[in-house]
């Protein structure tokens, strides 16, 4: 490998390697080095496909017990403990590869996931991530026992793209799933959630492509100059 032809200059130098796949991410509520709670998603269009080509963001949280769901919570136990994460909340994310089907892990934050996420979590769990990771603080300040809130396990699904519109009219998307709308300019997003995954993984695909239709808009990313 050329890493070993580096000498001592391998310091100087992260190794990576691109595995194709699935990406997931885990959202999680730490206490004294604990998880608490966790919920995996699905990416169903990646940041960073998103990032690189345009497109229509969406992701959902994915059947409970199934097995890509246990295999990426006990991973997800090894980072937050590999990691050193004793109280707070963690948005962590994963590839199961398509060559072997192994979960790998793909980068880690020791904060709430963006995009809107945590809407969408609650939405199917009924955890406010921002409120309870407030609350742990709250109780380590104070010397005190946190408590999770009740777990809901429904589920949810999230649907986001720039929009041409700086304020788009979304009031077409009427279905009774529909519990939230992104309210940012130049952004046309909503979240749905229902007791069934088949029903919010339809209504996804359906409003995104109407979403296309009618709203997405792509900006040409700005080109990088100077790196520092």
């Amino acid at each position: 490998m050329h890493i070993n032809e580096l000498g001592n200059n391998r310091f100087k130098y992260l190794v990576e390697q691109f595995r194709p796949g699935s990406v997931y991410h885990c959202d999680s509520l730490i206490v004294d080095g604990k998880v608490l709670f966790s919920i995996t998603s699905k990416y169903l269009a990646t940041p960073m496909e998103i990032s690189q080509g345009g497109g229509i963001f969406r992701s959902a949280n994915i059947t409970y017990n199934s097995e890509d769901d246990k295999a990426i919570k006990k991973i997800n136990e090894q980072v937050i403990k590999g990691f050193g994460l004793k109280h707070g909340a963690a948005h962590s994310e994963y590839i199961k590869c398509n060559e072997d089907d192994k979960i790998y892990f793909l980068e880690t934050s020791s904060r709430v996931g963006g995009a809107h996420l945590a809407e969408m979590i609650a939405a199917a769990s009924d955890i406010n991530l921002w409120e309870e990771w407030a609350a742990i603080e709250n109780a380590l300040v104070k010397g005190i026992d946190y408590k999770l809130p009740k777990v809901r396990k429904d589920y949810a699904g999230i649907v986001l793209t720039l929009s041409k519109f700086e304020h788009p009219d979304l009031s077409s998307f009427a279905d009774q799933e529909v519990c939230f709308r992104v309210p940012l300019e130049y952004h046309a997003g909503l979240i749905v959630k229902s007791e069934k995954q088949e029903r919010v993984l339809q209504l996804l695909d359906d409003y995104a492509d109407r979403l296309v239709k009618d709203f997405a808009t792509v900006v040409p990313q700005a080109e990088v100059k100077n790196l520092h």
